[in-house]
């Protein structure tokens, strides 16, 4: 399904016309040089790449800043369950270096059962982001409704992720947020392990010990996500 920049809230002005904006596999192969499992993604788990609207300020009348000089929105066709991360990740970086790192890319997965956004964000050591990340949206049926929130391109982009990654679009504190989330994920992650490790062992010293470690973190937890709300 080709998409348009209205068919995702966008003005009409943002558009770029289908036949302007494919991408073939060949021109992308080219410009990245893309090697292991980057390359393999895009031979195998990329159906598609279609430019489908760039924010500028020629476009929607919305400032430049210092980072953000321009936004584009791809719609890329995947054909594997697994996000293409690593493709992705190599795409964003080609285009960073390419424009110096004013301009942004923000992704619209596309596959048989549904839609993902998806957005590349620079690392943040002062926020706890300590290397560059890749957000990823939940997959919907539903084609996702952008907002362009801020009186700056720097803020549209912010926002732009935390409706990728946050499910609102406040672009305040993002990379604090965003560092939060991720580290909540990573406790619910140690979490599950801990409890499958106490579910197996019957010696009773261990039991314990591993009950004392899920207990604290879940306490941190409980102090995390009380702070997200």
């Amino acid at each position: 399904m080709a998409l348009t920049a209205t068919d995702i809230g966008l003005p009409s002005t943002c558009s770029v016309p289908a036949r302007r904006g494919r991408l073939t596999k060949d021109a992308i192969r080219n410009a990245l040089q893309p090697t292991g499992k980057a390359a393999k993604q895009l031979t195998e788990a990329i159906a598609s790449v279609q430019i489908i609207a760039t924010v500028s300020p020629d476009s929607v009348a919305i400032p430049a800043s210092v980072t953000t000089k321009q936004i584009n929105v791809l719609e890329v066709g995947i054909k594997e369950d697994a996000a293409p991360e690593e493709f992705l990740r190599s795409f964003s970086a080609h285009l960073g270096e390419q424009s110096k790192h004013v301009s942004k890319i923000l992704y619209v997965l596309h596959r048989d059962d549904g839609w993902m956004l998806a957005a590349y964000r620079n690392a943040n050591v002062h926020a706890g982001i300590a290397t560059g990340v890749m957000l990823f949206g939940p997959l919907s049926w539903d084609t996702p409704y952008l907002h362009l929130r801020g009186g700056h391109l720097d803020d549209v982009w912010d926002s732009l992720c935390a409706q990728t990654a946050l499910d609102d679009d406040d672009p305040h504190h993002i990379d604090e947020r965003i560092a939060k989330q991720m580290h909540i994920r990573m406790l619910e992650g140690s979490l599950r392990k801990l409890q499958k490790a106490h579910s197996r062992t019957t010696q009773i010293a261990t039991r314990n010990r591993l009950w004392e470690q899920m207990a604290a973190i879940r306490k941190e937890l409980s102090a995390l996500q009380g702070v997200q709300q």
